[in-house]
């Protein structure tokens, strides 16, 4: 048989429909898909940059968003801490008074600590106050003759359950508040004999921002410094709030004043004397915050 015949055996018989192509079956509308595109350098730049931009706002809000949580905490946490400042101070000064008053204590108010050679105390005063915030019986006790950062105090000053420091921002344990200190204050050695002797307006303690001090050691507010001061109390005391610095009177209050109260509205509650004839509504009402 010849090449020709085999292929004429596989036409279609005469009269056979010879089927069509199959792009011609298709629908009118039908577009072919277009090949496949490699990605190109601009391509690649673009989707990263989309990328790194949804990134970084997503870490703009959570970063805000931990800001907010942590101004929430301490906008609570600060007036307890300070009301618990308020406990150790007149838990410690009713001691002493009992003290003197029954076995003739040598111990009068303010907190009288040890000193170094060189006639320095080598620990705070609010040490003292924080024995009574530790009341378990594993908790340690302060050396009272070693200095804060000594081996001896080494397991206390790490003790939790103080109220110096609400460590929200997980810093160390720096202290958030300072005493006022210096001539005729409530610190001021000699011139109460006890706590409970303070005008009742006379502040005691104030809040402070990143002091870098350790609680357990020496670091207060000079008086002579705050009487020198002018202007705004946010432009010489900064809180751990941008709207609000909470200080303790001696009568247990806590209040939280505007940084923009004017410092010289502070000057009268900052000593004894002063603070007996001065008028706490008067002068810092208009500046309280909620």
């Amino acid at each position: 048989m010849s090449p020709e015949a085999d292929s004429s055996d596989t036409l279609p018989a005469t009269g056979e429909e010879i089927p069509a192509p199959i792009y011609q079956l298709m629908p009118a509308h039908y577009v072919p898909p277009e090949p496949l595109r490699r990605f190109t350098l601009r391509s690649i730049l673009i989707v990263t940059a989309a990328l790194a931009f949804t990134w970084g706002m997503t870490a703009h809000q959570i970063r805000q968003s931990r800001v907010r949580l942590r101004q929430t905490y301490a906008r609570a946490e600060l007036p307890n801490c300070l009301a618990r400042v308020n406990y150790g101070l007149r838990a410690y000064g009713g001691r002493h008074t009992f003290l003197q008053r029954v076995f003739g204590s040598s111990n009068p108010w303010p907190p009288v600590m040890p000193v170094d050679a060189a006639g320095r105390p080598f620990l705070s005063w609010r040490v003292l106050p924080a024995t009574y915030y530790h009341q378990s019986p594993q908790t340690p006790k302060p050396d009272l003759s070693a200095p804060w950062n000594s081996v001896q105090n080494r397991t206390f000053a790490a003790a939790r359950g103080n109220p110096y420091n609400i460590n929200y921002r997980g810093v160390a344990p720096s202290t958030q508040f300072f005493a006022i200190t210096g001539p005729g204050t409530a610190f001021d050695g000699g011139a109460v004999s006890h706590y409970a002797d303070l005008p009742p307006n006379v502040i005691v303690v104030m809040e402070v921002a990143d002091s870098k001090i350790h609680w357990m050691q020496l670091g207060d507010y000079d008086v002579t410094k705050l009487l020198a001061a002018t202007g705004r109390l946010g432009d010489t005391i900064t809180g751990l709030l941008p709207d609000r610095i909470h200080i303790l009177f001696a009568n247990g209050e806590v209040w939280a004043l505007s940084p923009d109260t004017p410092i010289d509205a502070l000057k009268p509650l900052l000593t004894i004397t002063a603070a007996k004839a001065a008028s706490r509504d008067e002068s810092l009402s208009p500046y309280r915050v909620d």
